[in-house]
């Protein structure tokens, strides 16, 4: 789930470029069957769906504020 929202750049609303390196990488921790890289994977993917959620502007008009 998290690698694809990655590649198709949506989660809970349209990512950022750090957050769909940080839902590639939380999808790729979760494929290994430990419970410190599920862990890690899991609270990335929360961290970033929780910031997503709080966040009211497009990411295009976050970038172009960040201009």
């Amino acid at each position: 789930m998290k690698v694809g929202s990655a590649l198709l750049d949506y989660f809970v609303r349209d990512s950022l470029f750090w957050e769909r390196l940080v839902l590639f990488a939380a999808g790729l921790a979760m494929v290994v069957p430990e419970l410190l890289t599920s862990g890690t994977g899991l609270v990335a993917m929360v961290a970033v769906g929780w910031l997503q959620s709080r966040r009211s502007e497009t990411p295009q008009e976050a970038e172009s504020l960040a201009s």
